[in-house]
């Protein structure tokens, strides 16, 4: 029995150390990049950790995000397991029930219980109401009353038959009339009641006490492994739509000194959701979605050198005269191929110098852009308004 005990206790206690923690922090937009189109938010925020796995959530991340852009860098000893953007539903708040005054609550239920009352009232005068109507149509379609059979033979029958069919058919009528009152009676009291209880139940609504609606969580969750408890810091980027800036260029004149003087100004602006509050502004020229890769080209080079020569600089000579060459330059396996077509034997072949390294190293260079680092702390608000920044003050003349 202990020996179960003790592998139940190993179970529960491996099941809570492999258990992932989840912890939401907070963060702050400390810089951003508006390009012509859209924007990179950097953003830092501070974590601890425990040992073990952990979800740490960011949240208060802007709607227009890019989750494809998302970079997360983080110090401390901890690996980065996942990152990723998401988003949240949180479920309403419940009001509890000790919002409402008690008052209210003491009606509500009296209420109900007199509209389920009243509710078998009606029923039973419903059912008293149903009973008369059929007595009333078997009373109406009876052979004698109808002036079929011996009924109608004899004059003292007939006398008996049409007496009995008006006292009773008065009798009848009396009591729908009594019953159809006391009916109406019930259901405008019961109409009543229902619009009270409808009052009383949308108090919450009328003292502002519904729970306030919330939308989706815009949140970014970052998965940490880490062997011991750790605090570290968290660097974050990615992209955002609805945004971007204009150039505006003003220009001056000095007509004593004859100089020109440009004013630089970029026209910013957001509405990317989330409000830049005393942020580090740059002003870059760049478009984060632009292929900028720069293409392979294959030179042609023209040169003096002879046709032995060339072959030796690994190029395929257009002429065998010791004039003006014009050769393209071709990988080292088709400079082998044309080596040993012309009659190379293998020792001419290995006194040829050994290639190198960096002849296989391809190289990609990216384009240039410009870009203005602001020192001064900006706040940009989510409205899609336009901001005035001045980017550059020089004189051209």
């Amino acid at each position: 029995m202990n020996k179960i005990i003790a592998v139940v206790g190993l179970f529960f206690a491996f099941n809570s150390a492999m258990a992932t923690e989840k912890e939401i922090i907070k963060s702050t937009i400390t810089e951003v990049t508006v390009y012509a189109e859209g924007a990179q938010v950097y953003r830092k925020a501070s974590y601890t950790v425990k040992p073990g796995v952990t979800e740490v959530i960011i949240e208060g991340i802007c709607p227009t995000i890019d989750p494809h852009s998302l970079q997360v860098k983080a110090s401390g000893s901890v690996i980065i397991l996942d990152s990723k953007y998401s988003l949240f539903y949180p479920k309403p708040e419940e009001i509890p029930i000790e919002e409402i005054p008690l008052k209210i609550r003491k009606d509500i239920s009296l209420l109900e219980d007199s509209l389920r009352s009243l509710e078998f009232d009606i029923q039973d005068l419903q059912d008293e109401i149903d009973v008369l109507m059929q007595a009333k149509n078997i009373l109406a379609n009876n052979g004698a009353i109808r002036g079929q059979g011996k009924v109608n033979d004899s004059i003292n029958l007939l006398k008996q038959a049409v007496d009995y069919y008006a006292t009773k058919m008065n009798e009848i009528n009396k009591k729908l009339h009594a019953l159809n009152r006391d009916m109406h009676k019930k259901t405008t009291k019961q109409n009543a009641m229902n619009e009270r209880l409808e009052t009383l139940q949308n108090y919450q609504t009328n003292a502002n006490l519904n729970p306030k609606a919330q939308g989706p969580i815009h949140r970014i969750t970052i998965t940490l492994s880490s062997k011991e408890a750790t605090t570290g810091k968290f660097n974050i980027s990615y992209l955002v739509s609805q945004a971007g800036w204009t150039p505006l260029y003003d220009l001056r004149s000095d007509v004593s000194t004859g100089k020109i003087n440009l004013n630089y100004k970029a026209q910013v602006f957001q509405n990317t959701g989330m409000d830049w509050d005393d942020v580090r502004l740059n002003i870059s020229t760049n478009n984060p979605y632009q292929n900028k890769t720069k293409p392979t080209l294959h030179p042609w080079y023209i040169d003096y050198n002879v046709f032995q020569q060339n072959v030796y600089n690994g190029g395929t000579a257009t002429n065998t005269n010791n004039v003006g060459v014009m050769y393209k330059v071709q990988p080292s396996s088709v400079m082998e191929d044309r080596k040993k077509s012309l009659g190379y034997d293998k020792d001419d072949l290995e006194e040829i110098n050994a290639e190198t390294s960096n002849q296989f190293t391809q190289t990609i260079e990216h384009m240039i852009s410009a870009e203005f680092r602001i020192d001064l702390p900006y706040t940009i608000k989510s409205n899609n308004e336009q901001y005035m920044v001045l980017v550059k003050n020089a004189d051209i003349a």
